[in-house]
Protein backbone atom coordinates (compact mmCIF):
# COMPACT_ATOMS: atom_id res chain seq x y z
CA UNK A 1 0.00 0.00 0.00
CA UNK A 2 1.31 3.35 -0.63
CA UNK A 3 1.59 6.20 1.66
CA UNK A 4 -0.19 9.24 -0.13
CA UNK A 5 0.80 11.99 2.21
CA UNK A 6 4.64 10.48 1.38
CA UNK A 7 4.10 11.37 -1.95
CA UNK A 8 2.65 15.33 -1.74
CA UNK A 9 4.99 17.88 -2.16
CA UNK A 10 6.17 20.37 0.99
CA UNK A 11 3.94 22.93 2.41
CA UNK A 12 1.72 24.77 -0.07
CA UNK A 13 2.97 28.14 -0.54
CA UNK A 14 0.75 31.03 0.57
CA UNK A 15 -0.55 33.94 -2.04
CA UNK A 16 -0.50 36.93 -1.08
CA UNK A 17 -2.55 40.18 -2.92
CA UNK A 18 -0.29 42.79 -4.16
CA UNK A 19 -1.33 45.98 -2.84
CA UNK A 20 -3.42 47.01 -5.78
CA UNK A 21 -5.43 44.04 -5.82
CA UNK A 22 -5.64 44.64 -2.26
CA UNK A 23 -7.25 47.97 -2.71
CA UNK A 24 -9.82 46.72 -5.41
CA UNK A 25 -10.98 43.78 -3.04
CA UNK A 26 -11.40 46.45 0.01
CA UNK A 27 -13.48 48.82 -2.18
CA UNK A 28 -15.62 45.34 -2.86
CA UNK A 29 -16.04 45.34 0.40
CA UNK A 30 -16.40 48.48 1.61
CA UNK A 31 -19.09 48.62 -1.19
CA UNK A 32 -20.95 44.98 -0.77
CA UNK A 33 -21.23 45.72 3.00
CA UNK A 34 -23.11 48.97 2.45
CA UNK A 35 -25.15 47.28 0.12
CA UNK A 36 -25.40 44.16 2.67
CA UNK A 37 -27.05 46.92 5.38
CA UNK A 38 -29.21 48.02 3.20
CA UNK A 39 -30.45 44.73 2.94
CA UNK A 40 -30.78 44.51 6.43
CA UNK A 41 -32.40 47.81 6.82
CA UNK A 42 -35.37 46.97 3.94
CA UNK A 43 -36.02 43.90 5.16
CA UNK A 44 -36.36 45.68 8.99
CA UNK A 45 -38.82 48.13 7.12
CA UNK A 46 -40.47 45.44 5.34
CA UNK A 47 -40.70 43.18 8.61
CA UNK A 48 -42.06 46.31 10.40
CA UNK A 49 -45.07 46.59 7.21
CA UNK A 50 -46.09 43.28 8.16
CA UNK A 51 -47.06 43.79 11.11
CA UNK A 52 -48.91 47.13 10.57
CA UNK A 53 -50.86 45.50 8.18
CA UNK A 54 -51.42 42.08 9.69
CA UNK A 55 -54.45 43.06 11.21
CA UNK A 56 -55.67 44.77 7.78
CA UNK A 57 -54.61 42.66 5.03
CA UNK A 58 -53.06 39.38 5.88
CA UNK A 59 -51.95 38.16 2.66
CA UNK A 60 -50.48 40.82 1.51
CA UNK A 61 -48.53 40.77 5.01
CA UNK A 62 -47.61 37.34 4.21
CA UNK A 63 -46.08 38.30 1.31
CA UNK A 64 -44.26 41.11 2.32
CA UNK A 65 -43.43 39.35 5.29
CA UNK A 66 -41.43 36.16 3.28
CA UNK A 67 -39.77 39.62 1.09
CA UNK A 68 -38.45 41.10 4.75
CA UNK A 69 -37.16 37.24 5.81
CA UNK A 70 -35.02 36.68 1.93
CA UNK A 71 -34.15 40.39 1.84
CA UNK A 72 -32.57 40.31 5.57
CA UNK A 73 -31.17 36.54 4.65
CA UNK A 74 -29.01 38.28 1.86
CA UNK A 75 -27.92 41.30 3.45
CA UNK A 76 -26.57 38.72 6.29
CA UNK A 77 -24.89 36.99 3.61
CA UNK A 78 -23.54 40.02 1.85
CA UNK A 79 -22.11 40.78 5.10
CA UNK A 80 -20.26 38.34 5.86
CA UNK A 81 -18.90 38.32 2.15
CA UNK A 82 -17.92 41.74 2.72
CA UNK A 83 -16.04 40.75 6.09
CA UNK A 84 -14.15 38.06 4.29
CA UNK A 85 -12.79 40.12 1.64
CA UNK A 86 -12.14 43.05 3.93
CA UNK A 87 -9.85 40.38 5.73
CA UNK A 88 -8.19 39.99 2.26
CA UNK A 89 -7.42 43.53 2.33
CA UNK A 90 -6.36 43.93 5.86
CA UNK A 91 -4.94 40.50 7.22
CA UNK A 92 -1.72 38.31 5.77
CA UNK A 93 -1.18 34.44 5.18
CA UNK A 94 -5.04 33.56 4.45
CA UNK A 95 -6.04 35.48 1.47
CA UNK A 96 -7.04 32.08 -0.35
CA UNK A 97 -8.95 31.14 2.33
CA UNK A 98 -10.67 34.42 2.80
CA UNK A 99 -11.50 34.80 -0.70
CA UNK A 100 -12.83 30.62 -0.81
CA UNK A 101 -14.86 32.06 2.45
CA UNK A 102 -16.53 34.85 0.53
CA UNK A 103 -17.00 33.57 -2.40
CA UNK A 104 -19.33 31.00 -0.44
CA UNK A 105 -20.99 33.41 1.05
CA UNK A 106 -21.82 34.87 -2.40
CA UNK A 107 -23.04 31.25 -3.49
CA UNK A 108 -25.75 31.76 -0.85
CA UNK A 109 -26.87 35.22 -1.98
CA UNK A 110 -27.29 34.07 -5.65
CA UNK A 111 -29.01 30.76 -4.36
CA UNK A 112 -31.94 32.92 -2.58
CA UNK A 113 -31.63 35.26 -5.30
CA UNK A 114 -32.37 32.28 -7.82
CA UNK A 115 -35.13 30.84 -5.84
CA UNK A 116 -36.50 34.66 -5.58
CA UNK A 117 -36.54 34.67 -9.28
CA UNK A 118 -37.95 31.45 -10.20
CA UNK A 119 -40.90 31.26 -7.77
CA UNK A 120 -41.13 35.15 -9.17
CA UNK A 121 -41.84 33.75 -12.61
CA UNK A 122 -44.03 31.10 -12.02
CA UNK A 123 -46.31 33.61 -10.24
CA UNK A 124 -46.28 35.88 -12.70
CA UNK A 125 -46.44 32.84 -14.85
CA UNK A 126 -49.97 31.85 -13.36
CA UNK A 127 -51.16 35.17 -13.01
CA UNK A 128 -50.81 35.43 -16.76
CA UNK A 129 -52.56 32.43 -17.86
CA UNK A 130 -55.08 32.98 -15.27
CA UNK A 131 -55.98 36.35 -17.00
CA UNK A 132 -55.81 34.99 -20.66
CA UNK A 133 -58.41 32.07 -19.23
CA UNK A 134 -60.71 34.35 -18.03
CA UNK A 135 -61.00 36.89 -20.89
Amino acid sequence: MTDISASRPGPVPVYEFTDQQNRTVAHLAVVMRFVGLAHVGLGVILAIGVVRLWTAVVAASLIIGVMAALVLIMGAYLMAAAAHFRRIATTSGNDVDNLMAALDELKNVYAVQRWVFVTAAIVVSLALIATVTVA
